[in-house]
């Protein structure tokens, strides 16, 4: 069974398991990974979601890819999980 980005967090959630998420991208959740041996659970997005997302809220495609790999990868980079506590999100490309 398929479930969408908030079927996934509300799973998640009845788990009594919490993940670090992108505000804004819950449509482009497309799954999760659970490490057992520390608890951690990892969201895992699709790209593209995550730039149709974008632009449904206006922004055109090439603003969209702009935005999302500056504001939301460029986040990313350089993430400690020993300093934020959990793991980042997965990015999935095609």
């Amino acid at each position: 069974m398929k479930r969408s980005g908030k079927g996934i967090l509300a799973a998640l959630e009845e788990m009594g398991l919490r993940a670090l998420k992108m505000d804004g991208f819950d449509s482009a959740i497309t799954g999760y990974v659970f490490y057992k041996e520390d608890d951690q659970v990892q969201l895992v997005y699709r790209y593209d979601s995550c730039i149709a997302a974008l632009m449904s809220d206006g922004m055109v495609e090439d603003e969209a890819v702009e935005h999302f790999e500056f504001n939301c990868l460029g986040s990313l980079m350089g993430w400690s999980d020993d300093l934020h506590g959990s793991p980042p999100p997965l990015i999935m490309y095609d």
